[in-house]
């Protein structure tokens, strides 16, 4: 077992937040967070916005996860 990082995707919609994607694994918190910081920049709206449309949030979490896994 070793220590990773997994970068979690949510959207804020009206309806409330739900989890987009949780399967990007990866050994250096470093690179989870290079990838969490693209991915809000490429798909987040924090700037103008016209009428309501969903917000992304982007974080990593520590996981604990078996060698085998496949980690970027």
């Amino acid at each position: 077992m070793i220590h990773a990082f997994i970068l979690t995707v949510s959207m804020i919609t009206a309806a409330g937040e739900e989890v987009v994607s949780r399967d990007m694994i990866f050994r250096d918190i470093n690179d989870c967070l290079f990838f969490a910081s693209k991915t809000v920049k490429i798909y987040g709206n924090y700037g103008y916005v016209r009428g309501y449309s969903p917000k992304i949030h982007a974080y990593c979490l520590p996981v604990y996860i078996d060698e085998e896994q496949v980690l970027y």
